[in-house]
């Protein structure tokens, strides 16, 4: 499966990774599960509520609930959230893989390297509590 990503949201994350450095950013995704694909439309910048954000994050909750009730009779929805590894690391950790709860959440990862940023998602099955890896399609807006 794909999940879509208009180009000015990639570097907008990738900005939010490099301004959060050596903490870890975080946030929602708004978008939509269509039949063949899941498609991003805007996120939302959260402040990074952890105990350490270096090592963790934590989305302010009073921002998902006030997306949720803004986006209700709407055809969008939180769809997931985003957050960074000022480490480096590619893809999901064990830490992140164990507060998964949420069933068809995307769970997209940016990877901070020196030069480089790489962008991961996964979307979590909670019936069979497993991630399956999304490709990244980057569009040109």
């Amino acid at each position: 499966m794909r999940l879509v990503l208009p180009a000015e949201l990639q570097q907008l994350l990738v900005g939010e990774t490099k301004a959060a450095l050596p903490h870890e950013c975080c946030g929602l995704l708004i978008g939509a599960h269509a039949s063949d694909c899941i498609e991003v439309s805007d996120i939302a910048i959260s402040d990074n509520l952890a105990d350490d954000p270096s090592q963790s994050f934590e989305i302010d909750m009073r921002l998902r609930l006030r997306f949720q009730k803004e986006l209700r009779g709407t055809s969008k929805s939180v769809i997931g959230h985003y957050h960074s590894h000022p480490n480096g690391r590619v893809g999901l950790s064990g830490k992140d893989k164990a507060q998964a709860w949420e069933d068809q959440m995307v769970w997209l990862v940016i990877a901070a390297g020196e030069e480089t940023f790489i962008l991961s998602a996964d979307l979590y099955d909670a019936a069979a509590q497993t991630f399956q890896s999304l490709v990244i399609a980057v569009e040109q807006g």
